[in-house]
């Protein structure tokens, strides 16, 4: 009897603390500590092992602002996709940093991507974590 009164209870308790998780109030929180707040949760949620991969569209992008900072994986969608990197914002318009050719049936095997970088990317492509060497 007690332990079915035990379990009850904790059960309970454990739904009440999900349910007040789920209602958290961010109203309160400044414009510049929400966009914190997202940053530390796409960094949490890719340090899970259930997180497999992303599509990237074709696109200019600023890292640590549109894609986190990081090493990656990176496979074209189609049959090519040109990835051309520049290390400071602003200077896009001058010659690349690094530039890869990234097609479907040969993946960049490791990136490296550090905040303020700047990425162009001519075709769609998939970002997944680095799979490693296995030593």
């Amino acid at each position: 009897m007690k332990r079915s009164i035990i379990f009850i209870l904790s059960l309970t308790l454990s739904l009440s603390l999900v349910l007040s998780a789920s209602a958290v109030d961010l109203s309160g929180m400044s414009f510049e500590e929400l966009l914190f707040l997202r940053d530390q949760l796409t960094a949490e949620i890719m340090s899970r092992p259930e997180w497999k991969e992303v599509t990237v569209p074709a696109g200019k992008y600023m890292i640590g602002e549109d894609i986190p900072a990081g090493s990656y994986s990176v496979t074209s969608t189609g049959l090519v996709s040109y990835l051309a990197v520049y290390y400071e914002a602003g200077k896009e318009n001058n010659d690349y940093d690094e530039y890869y050719i990234v097609m479907e049936n040969n993946p960049l095997g490791k990136v490296i991507l550090k905040s303020g970088m700047i990425i162009t990317i001519s075709a769609q492509v998939i970002f997944s974590p680095v799979k490693g060497l296995g030593f």
